[in-house]
């Protein structure tokens, strides 16, 4: 399947990360107003659901640099599109990194403290 490319389309890595940040710290301020003893029984639920929030980003972002190096491939003449193939490609890579170093806390910290 052939994806439309524009300019726009290098800018889908950060926002994805972005939109896992806000959701990420958002949730976990609002799960912790909520429950106010959720850090006295050690990582539990909340680290759970912000666990698997932290697995959908980093699939769905390594799914689009996946999908932007099999088109990557495809074109072999230098033109605008492999350009913001290999943009796309380097944002989406930059992106699920800063996903699993900022989401890894997670697993390992009280989700309240």
């Amino acid at each position: 399947m052939k994806l439309r490319f524009s300019p726009l389309y290098s800018l889908t890595g950060p926002l994805i990360w972005c939109i896992w940040f806000v959701a990420l710290y958002g949730g976990l301020s609002v799960l912790c107003v909520r429950v106010a003893n959720a850090g006295a029984s050690g990582p539990g639920w909340v680290n759970l659901v912000l666990g698997l929030l932290t697995l959908l980003a980093v699939l769905t972002l390594s799914v689009l640099a996946w999908r932007s190096l099999q088109e990557l491939r495809q074109f072999r003449e230098a033109d605008d599109t492999r350009l913001y193939l290999w943009l796309a490609l380097a944002g989406q890579l930059v992106s699920a990194l800063a996903v699993v170093a900022v989401g890894l806390p997670v697993v390992y910290l009280p989700p309240c403290l």
